[in-house]
């Protein structure tokens, strides 16, 4: 193995810190998603400055009284900004009472003017170690822990990057325990952590990049006014095959523009969300349910036989007619006219299934309104020609 020059390793490290902290303060300024960057920022430049101020002590340009304290008071703190910073980036979770990160490094104060233990290198820097590794290893486990929640690309690499700097300091703490402490060792063991900064820094800003990539998709995808999906979300969730079974229904609100005009706009939109609300608390899992403008709705169920199909289209035709949506004191009925559109085999393509639907809409609409139609499916009508 390549020898490493400790000064050189030591000034890497505090670059990684400083650039990090850079990196994380121009995040926050470029980034809609903003939670934890400011602890984090805060976290690796505490550290920097602890680093800063302990290299000057050895040089005796500080008093040993001031910095040898002082530098593990600020690693403490730093070090638990950086486990609420992962924290918050993780889940936006914070502290009800963040001043409690203040006890430790405060503890470690008052420890140190009783026992004057921070005049002991070894000591010192055992402290120094314990705390890191026990902050690193919860910043892991807060990343962790949402992985089903909000899984992320970046989020196992980025809690991979904090244990390994946990398992470094755990590393370092046994060596000095054992006596097999030295240069050479100290330099490999500042070189991993100046290599986990910068992972840090770079998860970090994964993890940002890709939950906003999400919020767009989802803003893209999402009617923002119902909270269900909109046309593009509905076909990019459709089997790429037609199967016998597979049925689509064209859902219509009856005299929605009467509504409007009666009631108001926001009697309309509050009209909207209760009939998407009880639609989609009365469908299956595999049931897929968008609204594809104004007052017009689709929805594919699959695995359904032709009467099973007609069947729950009545269903919902009756939940909607039993809907009561109340607006500032008015009864507001509701009704809803739908198409049916059953593949037996028949249908080359989504586009024509939902055409077909369309029809038995229309036809719906003529024969009254609140009621269900049929279309039949490609395959009947050739057997019946």
């Amino acid at each position: 193995m390549i020898p490493l020059d400790i000064s050189t390793v030591l000034v890497l490290h505090m670059t990684s810190l400083i650039a990090g902290a850079m990196g994380f303060i121009h995040l926050r300024q470029q980034s809609l998603e903003t939670k934890g960057l400011a602890l984090l920022a805060a976290a690796f430049l505490g550290l920097a400055a602890g680093s800063f101020s302990a290299g000057l002590g050895e040089r005796d340009v500080l008093p040993a009284w001031l910095w040898q304290p002082g530098s593990l008071a600020i690693g403490s703190l730093s070090y638990a900004c950086l486990w609420l910073g992962a924290r918050a980036l993780s889940s936006g979770r914070g502290l009800r009472r963040p001043w409690v990160l203040l006890l430790l490094p405060i503890a470690w104060l008052c420890l140190a003017a009783i026992t004057h233990f921070t005049a002991d290198n070894q000591l010192r820097a055992s402290a120094f170690h314990i705390t890191a590794f026990l902050f690193l290893l919860a910043a892991a486990r807060e990343v962790a822990r949402d992985q089903r929640i909000d899984p992320l690309p970046s989020r196992r690499p980025l809690t991979i990057i904090f244990g390994l700097a946990a398992v470094v300091y755990a590393v370092e703490f046994l060596m000095m325990t054992l006596g097999r402490i030295s240069v050479p060792n100290i330099a490999l063991g500042f070189g991993f952590q100046t290599f986990c900064n910068f992972g840090i820094t770079i998860l970090v800003y994964g993890v940002v990049k890709e939950r906003a990539e999400n919020a767009l998709r989802l803003a893209a995808e999402i009617d923002s006014l119902t909270g269900i999906g909109n046309r593009r979300w509905m076909d990019a969730r459709m089997p790429g095959v037609i199967r016998r079974g597979d049925t689509i229904m064209m859902l219509d609100l009856d005299h929605f523009k009467t509504i409007n005009d009666r009631y108001g706009h926001a009697a309309g939109d509050h009209v909207l969300r209760a009939f998407a609300d009880e639609v989609s608390r009365n469908l299956r899992l595999q049931d897929r349910f968008a609204r594809t403008g104004g007052e017009e709705f689709v929805l594919y169920m699959p695995g359904l036989s032709l009467a099973d199909a007609k069947a729950a289209g009545e269903r919902l035709c009756r939940l909607v007619a039993s809907l009561v949506v109340q607006h500032r004191g008015d009864r507001i009925p509701v009704t809803t006219s739908l198409g049916v559109a059953w593949s037996d085999g028949g249908y080359p393509s989504w586009d024509l299934m939902i055409q077909a639907a369309d029809t038995a809409l229309y036809a719906a609409k003529k024969a009254g309104r609140n009621q269900v139609a049929v279309q039949p499916s490609p395959l009947s009508m050739d057997a019946v020609a």
